[in-house]
Protein backbone atom coordinates (compact mmCIF):
# COMPACT_ATOMS: atom_id res chain seq x y z
CA UNK A 1 0.00 0.00 0.00
CA UNK A 2 1.25 3.46 -0.91
CA UNK A 3 2.07 5.83 1.92
CA UNK A 4 0.17 8.63 0.20
CA UNK A 5 -2.92 8.23 -1.97
CA UNK A 6 -3.16 10.09 -5.26
CA UNK A 7 -5.13 13.35 -4.95
CA UNK A 8 -7.74 13.91 -7.66
CA UNK A 9 -9.47 17.30 -7.73
CA UNK A 10 -12.77 17.48 -9.54
CA UNK A 11 -13.20 20.58 -11.68
CA UNK A 12 -15.42 22.40 -9.19
CA UNK A 13 -12.85 21.93 -6.40
CA UNK A 14 -10.02 22.95 -8.71
CA UNK A 15 -11.75 26.21 -9.65
CA UNK A 16 -12.28 27.06 -5.99
CA UNK A 17 -8.65 26.32 -5.15
CA UNK A 18 -7.42 28.55 -7.99
CA UNK A 19 -9.19 31.57 -6.47
CA UNK A 20 -7.44 31.28 -3.08
CA UNK A 21 -4.66 33.46 -1.75
CA UNK A 22 -1.17 32.00 -1.53
CA UNK A 23 -1.54 31.59 2.24
CA UNK A 24 -4.88 29.77 1.84
CA UNK A 25 -3.47 27.55 -0.91
CA UNK A 26 -0.55 26.59 1.32
CA UNK A 27 -2.86 25.78 4.24
CA UNK A 28 -5.18 23.74 2.04
CA UNK A 29 -2.30 21.90 0.37
CA UNK A 30 -0.86 20.86 3.76
CA UNK A 31 -4.28 19.67 4.92
CA UNK A 32 -4.96 17.70 1.75
CA UNK A 33 -1.53 16.08 1.94
CA UNK A 34 -2.21 15.04 5.55
CA UNK A 35 -5.56 13.61 4.47
CA UNK A 36 -3.96 11.71 1.57
CA UNK A 37 -1.40 10.25 3.98
CA UNK A 38 -4.22 8.73 6.05
CA UNK A 39 -7.13 8.63 3.59
CA UNK A 40 -9.19 6.19 5.65
CA UNK A 41 -9.18 8.30 8.82
CA UNK A 42 -12.48 9.09 10.48
CA UNK A 43 -14.06 12.08 8.74
CA UNK A 44 -15.25 15.17 10.59
CA UNK A 45 -18.72 14.63 9.15
CA UNK A 46 -20.57 12.98 6.28
CA UNK A 47 -22.81 14.38 3.55
CA UNK A 48 -25.39 12.54 1.47
CA UNK A 49 -25.88 13.45 -2.16
CA UNK A 50 -29.24 13.64 -3.89
CA UNK A 51 -28.43 10.31 -5.52
CA UNK A 52 -27.87 8.69 -2.11
CA UNK A 53 -24.07 8.58 -2.12
CA UNK A 54 -22.32 9.23 1.17
CA UNK A 55 -19.34 11.56 0.97
CA UNK A 56 -16.87 12.44 3.69
CA UNK A 57 -16.23 15.92 5.06
CA UNK A 58 -12.94 17.25 6.42
CA UNK A 59 -12.44 20.73 7.84
CA UNK A 60 -9.09 22.26 6.90
CA UNK A 61 -8.63 25.77 8.27
CA UNK A 62 -11.44 27.91 6.88
CA UNK A 63 -12.49 25.26 4.36
CA UNK A 64 -14.85 22.31 4.24
CA UNK A 65 -13.55 19.64 1.89
CA UNK A 66 -16.05 17.14 0.47
CA UNK A 67 -14.30 13.97 -0.67
CA UNK A 68 -14.42 10.23 -1.03
CA UNK A 69 -11.55 7.77 -0.87
CA UNK A 70 -11.58 5.36 -3.81
CA UNK A 71 -9.81 2.42 -2.19
CA UNK A 72 -9.83 0.36 -5.38
CA UNK A 73 -7.34 2.69 -7.09
CA UNK A 74 -6.03 4.48 -3.97
CA UNK A 75 -7.26 7.88 -5.10
CA UNK A 76 -8.60 10.56 -2.82
CA UNK A 77 -11.27 12.30 -4.86
CA UNK A 78 -11.83 15.91 -3.81
CA UNK A 79 -15.32 16.85 -4.96
CA UNK A 80 -15.80 20.30 -3.46
CA UNK A 81 -13.91 22.87 -1.45
CA UNK A 82 -16.16 25.33 0.38
CA UNK A 83 -15.19 28.35 2.42
CA UNK A 84 -16.68 28.32 5.93
CA UNK A 85 -17.03 31.28 8.20
CA UNK A 86 -14.20 31.74 10.66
Amino acid sequence: MKAVWELVLHERAWHTSEALTLREKTQLKKGLHALATDAMQKPDAERRSGAGHTYRVKYIGNFRVIYWPDAFVEELRILEIERVRA
